[in-house]
């Protein structure tokens, strides 16, 4: 058996994930052939099963709570017979999509309440503080001994470091964005000056000021809407 685990931050990202997870995959089972792990030449009995999952961490809330698992399904469409479910159960996709929201501080009375799911939510999206996040983790029966409690603290810091460059990559691509703008509108008045100036068009006074190539398109545009 081979599992593989994928976190995966969007669930919408320009691709079919469902697609993606299947690929991965069928990958997974190719890959077996003549590794040095896997099987030799045609001993396609020896293909050990892929289980890709997939934990969706930000997706649409009516997705909220949902596991879908996708695999292959034998079907009889004239006289029946089956061949042995181990010669083609060969890879299961699962996509699994916590809830967003659980009441972590409710005292359950069924254990059962405690799912994966919520566990799910308690290590990804909920973002409590180290100490909650320990209190949480041991309704589960999960010890927390150091090794464990240093890898929290590690996800926690993860965490808030992934949000904090988030931030800052907003930040930048909105510097850089204003800066770019900034440029146009100065480069479009350098070339208005100059046209009336020297008396020429606009490819002209562009080629006189040494305009790069990929803005001049811009200023073309904005100097038919002046």
């Amino acid at each position: 058996m081979i599992i593989n685990l994928e976190a995966q931050n969007k669930d919408n990202p320009g691709y079919p994930l469902v697609s993606r997870a299947l690929y991965y995959c069928s990958r997974l089972v190719a890959k077996q052939k003549n590794a040095a792990d896997g099987f030799r030449h045609s001993e396609f009995e020896n293909i050990k099963k892929v289980y890709s999952i997939w934990i969706c961490i930000q997706h649409s809330d009516y997705k909220n709570d949902v596991v879908n698992t996708y695999a292959i399904h034998e079907s009889c469409h004239m006289k029946p017979w089956n061949a042995p479910k181990e010669q083609y159960d060969l890879m299961t996709a699962i996509m699994v999509y916590p809830g967003k929201q659980y009441d972590h501080k409710k005292e359950h009375t069924d254990e059962h309440l405690h799912s994966l799911l919520e566990l799910l939510n308690i290590l990804f999206i909920a973002k409590l503080p180290v100490k909650d996040m320990k209190e949480q983790l041991q309704k589960y029966d999960i010890i927390m001994t150091k090794e464990i409690e240093s890898e929290v603290q590690n996800m926690c810091n993860l965490s808030d470091g992934i949000e904090e460059r988030g931030i800052m990559k907003g930040l930048q691509q909105g510097m850089a964005q204003g800066k770019a703008e900034e440029k146009i509108d100065s480069t479009l008045l350098y070339v208005k000056n100059l046209m009336l100036a020297a008396g020429v068009n606009a490819e002209k006074a562009m080629d006189m000021l040494g305009v790069e190539a990929d803005i001049r398109p811009v200023i073309l545009d904005a100097l038919k809407c002046s």
